[in-house]
C-alpha cells in the first residue's frame, strides 16, 4: 500500500543515521522486504549483518541507497 511504512519522527544529528535519515521520512522496505512495523524492521536489520538496502520515500520522491556500518 502507498501509505505504509515507517515514519522517521526525528534522527540524532550526531548518529550515523542523520547521515541517511531525516524527519518525515517513510522507510518503506529494507532489503526488497516491506517495513510496515517496527517489529518487522527490527527482524529484518537483525538478520542482514552490516549493510542494508533501503527504500524510502522523502517528500512524495522514492529514494533508495545501501547504508554500511
Amino acid at each position: 500500500q502507498k501509505g505504509s511504512g515507517i515514519y522517521v519522527y526525528s534522527v540524532s544529528r550526531r548518529s550515523v543515521a542523520g547521515n541517511y535519515f531525516r524527519p518525515g521520512d517513510i522507510i518503506r522496505s529494507i532489503n526488497g522486504k516491506p517495513t510496515k512495523t517496527v517489529k518487522e524492521l527490527k527482524s529484518v536489520l537483525g538478520s542482514s549483518g552490516k549493510s542494508w538496502d533501503i527504500e524510502l520515500d522523502r517528500n512524495g520522491r522514492t529514494i533508495r541507497g545501501t547504508v554500511r556500518l
